[in-house]
């Protein structure tokens, strides 16, 4: 550790050490008993007042101070000196379904081999299980109850200084290629160019006709699972000139000293479920029938069994969850070609060895895991996220982190690895040091997401640490608890076991920490009524954002499915 030996005074003496101690130690400032602790190291403190500053919090501190400062150079002769950086970023992926990541059904053998040649995140967590609050976390480096961002109607803060800000002012030409899902007037948050504009409307209260036939099958409800199928959808239409654009914007792209970072947003395979007629094919035939529900489900917990009921899939019916994953299956497969050819575009352009490729999503998609799709829910399907990072000769190949790791760790790790102005406060941490093999994630690392959305579901927050990991649903007196070490699928639930009381106990310490299920209900619910309000005005005023991406609602079809 760096920072652990300084003493309080040391790290007061810096505005950027007592805006983290603040943070992290609230009233210690404010402590009748500061002047006593001020000669004390952060490590002589912890013994003095272990439980104000247990292990874990102490780690945080350190990471925290480490950020704030660029005199630690973490680039090595393996690492090119500000490596160009392709950030594809798909919507809705499913940790799970990829080859070499336990799926014996589908085929992404070009997201196979990028992970045989770097290395994967095998235990990455989104900020939030919903598009919006995700990506605003991703960004910023915060999570929700920092932001305030929990529905997918609410905008990032312009002068909310995102990882993006910070690379560009290390010297890097920003670039997003398509899909970030931005809200309001601002659609840039530290890009500098914007190749594709986003496929979903940027302006609340306005929208368009984007699927033709296929319309309403965009959300989480009933239609979009029984309008599946074999055929086409808008979302291969924006996918395609994402990738157009993508690969021209590279082909076309001066000679320059400058680093590039680019983000490749694509929709994909967000649903409609609608695939390609031989990919379809291919995985209804192939992929197995699912199990009844009740074998899938268990025993419900009443939130789980609300949020069902809400989307009006409580009794959905097993050719449907078969039929809707099939089509799944589909767009991973075609998400996995656009990766391919990508990476074809940059071996002949700004060339591989010199380029840091990370391939990951905002949030997973249950696939019909527990009879259940989409996202917004605690289950590893949906909160999960793949993570793969490759860099020639400065990321080991074939390597599986195990460790706890989330999506917030990205902007820390980028900006370490650029040698770029540290932001201000982070929830995550840095990991180029274990990326590149140098250090190993500890073990005793707590990692949290939060989803407040607007479906009718009550606010939840999910705190993991080593193989536990609690699901608090506000409102409800029984968490949900599973050892994912011993419930990879999470089927036995623990939370009303008394034997696991103790577990319980530690992790809500570290959950209540930040949480506040009530506030949080609260602030969605002025959320919902500031977001009436914008769309009234837009509605009246006809408000526009020029940025939006608009599709052929014409180019929209799925046909009925004929089992051979």
């Amino acid at each position: 550790m760096l920072y652990t030996t300084s003493t309080v005074q040391e790290i007061l003496d810096d505005p950027h050490g007592k805006m983290v101690l603040e943070l992290h130690l609230p009233g210690l400032l404010d402590s009748p008993y500061l002047g006593m602790v001020m000669g004390m190291t952060l490590e002589q403190l912890a013994q003095h007042d272990s439980d104000r500053l247990r292990p874990q919090k102490l780690d945080a501190i350190d990471a925290a101070l480490r950020a704030q400062t660029s005199s630690h150079d973490p680039r090595d002769k393996r690492t090119p000196v500000q490596p160009n950086i392709i950030f594809v970023l798909s919507d809705q992926h499913n940790p799970l379904i990829i080859g070499n990541h336990g799926d014996p059904f589908v085929r992404t053998p070009n997201l196979d081999r990028l992970t045989a040649e770097g290395t994967a995140l095998d235990n990455c967590y989104c900020g939030s299980p919903l598009c919006v609050p995700s990506r605003s976390a991703l960004l910023s480096g915060l999570l929700p109850h920092r932001t305030g961002i929990f529905t997918n109607f609410q905008a990032l803060p312009s002068d909310q200084t995102t990882f993006v800000h910070a690379l560009a002012i290390a010297g890097y030409d920003t670039v997003l290629a398509g899909r970030m899902h931005f809200v309001g007037p601002d659609q840039r948050h530290g890009f500098a160019e914007r190749l594709v504009g986003d496929i979903t409307p940027s302006t609340i209260g306005v929208g368009y006709d984007n699927y033709g036939v296929l319309r309403g099958t965009t959300g989480q409800n009933r239609v979009a699972a029984t309008k599946s199928g074999p055929g086409r959808s808008a979302v291969l239409q924006y996918d395609e000139a994402v990738l157009a654009a993508a690969c021209g914007y590279l082909e076309q792209r001066a000679e320059t000293s400058k680093p590039l970072f680019m983000t490749v947003g694509f929709y994909g395979p967000h649903c409609p479920f609608v695939c390609p007629h031989d990919l379809f094919e291919h995985y209804y035939e192939t992929l197995p029938h699912p199990e009844p529900l009740d074998d899938m489900r268990g025993a419900l917990h009443p939130a789980v069994e609300k949020w069902l009921s809400n989307r009006g899939i409580l009794d959905l019916d097993l050719d449907t969850i078969h039929r809707a994953r099939a089509a799944y299956y589909g767009l991973i497969e075609l998400m996995d070609q656009y990766v391919g050819r990508l990476r074809e575009t940059i071996a002949a352009t700004i060339g591989s060895e010199n380029t840091l490729i990370i391939y990951s999503s905002d949030h997973g998609d249950m696939a019909g895991d527990k009879g259940m799709f989409w996202k917004s829910n605690m289950y590893e399907g949906s909160v999960r996220v793949p993570a793969i990072f490759h860099l020639p000769d400065a990321i080991p190949a074939g390597r599986r982190i195990t460790g706890l790791t989330s999506l917030l760790d990205f902007g820390p790790t980028l900006i370490e690895l650029a040698g770029a102005p540290a932001l201000p406060l982070a929830d995550g941490q840095s990991i180029w040091p274990q990326l590149t093999g140098d250090k190993e994630i500890d073990p005793d690392r707590v990692v949290l997401s939060m989803c407040g959305d607007l479906k009718g579901d009550l606010p939840s927050a999910m705190v993991r640490q080593g193989p536990w990991k609690l699901i608090d649903h506000h409102s409800y007196a029984t968490p949900q608890l599973f050892n994912l070490e011993d419930d990879p699928h999470e089927q036995m639930d623990l939370g009303d076991s008394e034997s696991h009381a103790e577990v319980k106990q530690a992790l809500y310490q570290e959950l209540n920490q930040v949480w506040d299920g009530a506030a949080v209900h609260e602030h969605v619910q002025r959320v919902a009524a500031y977001t009436n309000l914008r769309g009234q005005f837009n509605t009246k005023t006809g408000n526009r954002y020029p940025d939006d991406w608009r599709g052929d609602p014409e180019d929209n079809t799925v046909d009925d499915v004929n089992p051979a």
